[in-house]
């Protein structure tokens, strides 16, 4: 694996990325809510979150999971986990409504360095 991160949703389709964002919405207002380090139920897991402007971090922050359509800013976004089948450090498992996901994760002894997905320029 010459990538940080390969998801298989379904056993059958292949995401692969350098870098994930484990996420939160805000299912009140809307929108983003919270970034965590790690997988927990609820959390939705973002693959190659580039880093936004301004005025896509505001549509993000003011849209649920549901209204985020804009890809050019992310590789892949899964629904919220409902479910956590196995957690390990270099292989997670777990469901969501779209169906079950295995996260492989490579420990490159060189790993590809992730950049802020959030900038003020």
């Amino acid at each position: 694996m010459d990538v940080n991160f390969k998801l298989i949703k379904n056993n059958t389709d292949v995401i692969t990325g350098d870098k994930i964002n484990w996420v939160t919405w805000n299912n009140i207002v809307g929108g983003l809510q919270t970034a965590h380090d790690a997988i927990g139920v609820g959390h939705s897991l973002i693959i190659d979150l580039q880093t936004l402007s301004l005025n896509e971090l505001q549509n993000i922050m003011s849209n649920g999971y549901n209204e985020i359509k804009n890809k050019s800013v992310y590789k892949y976004l899964t629904a919220p986990v409902i479910n956590i089948l196995e957690n390990k450090l270099d292989n997670i498992k777990f469901e969501t409504k779209e169906g079950v996901y295995e996260l492989q994760i490579n420990r490159n002894e060189t790993w590809v360095r992730t950049k802020s997905p959030i900038s003020l320029g």
